[in-house]
């Protein structure tokens, strides 16, 4: 068997989810333990749970990726429920998913047996340009720059990274002699490291890279400011954890610059929720924007109809 596993959320680093592969017979499932670890609950009896990921701006957003038959599933309660937002691939049937990440605009990406999709919302997934569309076999994501740096491992080409959000890639193999990868992960030491494991050749090890693009005023802030649902219909919640009010401007914008909403004033209570309400909402990609005299965060927001 083979395990994966995460912790659901900041305000509560109890919760732990593990997803373990294999048949049934063997556990396989999804497992979630409240006390650290000393006892689980099996959740969840799909088998063969090949990843599992959380979304890094709404912890309770959970991804579980299925190693056969393409399912991809998210619950946004924490685990509670699910449904199914599995990617499809025009004229071919994606059967194996091998990773599931999200960056720090909450964009979701399916590593599948026919390339690298990316989620649009719903059940819709578009396909990733510029790699090889047969031979991937592990993400990873770095979400300390802003822009999120982007590592796909492949079955024989080595490692690829995109420091644009996926709009180009470039080999980043730092002299790594087998380049079949099998796994990437990271830490964030001082500096930063990106693993890879290969197949029969051991794990290597080299430095992650920085967003030369990396601006540090826009860099997530430490106060928990996120988005929920998302994606939404123009109705959806902004929740802050901050110990004190923020006061500030808020914007959101379309990728062509323009801005569909303003408040000027808007000020969310510490600790609280506070709900907004966009009519007539063109469905696409949008960055809220929230800016005050201490800080600027930026989030990625989706509008479906």
């Amino acid at each position: 068997m083979w395990t994966q596993y995460l912790v659901r959320t900041e305000k509560n680093p109890e919760i732990i989810y593990i997803g373990i592969r294999g048949g049934l017979s063997a556990g396989a499932g999804l497992y979630q333990s409240a006390d650290n670890g000393e006892s689980w609950d099996r959740i969840d009896m799909y088998s063969n749970v090949a990843d599992l990921a959380v979304d890094p701006n709404n912890k309770d957003v959970i991804y579980s990726a299925l190693t056969r038959w393409g399912y991809v599933r998210r619950s946004d309660d924490g685990g509670e429920s699910w449904e199914f937002i599995s990617p499809s691939g025009d004229d071919k049937w994606v059967y194996e998913i091998h990773a599931v990440t999200v960056d720090n605009n909450s964009q979701v990406f399916a590593l599948t047996n026919i390339g690298l999709f990316k989620w649009e919302g719903g059940v819709t997934w578009s396909l990733v340009e510029g790699l090889q569309t047969e031979d991937l076999s592990s993400m990873a994501i770095d979400n300390s720059q802003e822009p999120s740096i982007y590592y796909v491992g492949t079955s024989g080409q080595g490692i690829f990274i995109s420091g644009n959000n996926g709009a180009t890639w470039e080999s980043y193999n730092n002299g790594i002699e087998n380049l079949n990868i099998t796994r990437l992960k990271m830490n964030h030491t001082n500096p930063g490291n990106l693993f890879a494991g290969t197949k029969d050749g051991g794990v290597w090890m080299t430095a992650l890279k920085e967003n030369a693009t990396y601006i540090s005023i826009i860099k997530k802030p430490d106060i928990p400011f996120y988005i929920y649902p998302n994606p939404n219909n123009g109705t959806f919640n902004i929740v802050s954890y901050s110990d004190s009010a923020l006061k500030g401007n808020l914007k959101i914008i379309s990728l062509l610059g323009e801005v569909i909403y303003s408040d000027n004033n808007l000020e969310i209570d510490s600790n609280s929720t506070y709900e907004l309400n966009i009519n007539n909402v063109i469905p696409g990609n949008y960055i809220l924007t929230f800016k005050s005299d201490k800080l600027i965060i930026n989030r990625k927001v989706i509008f479906i109809k």
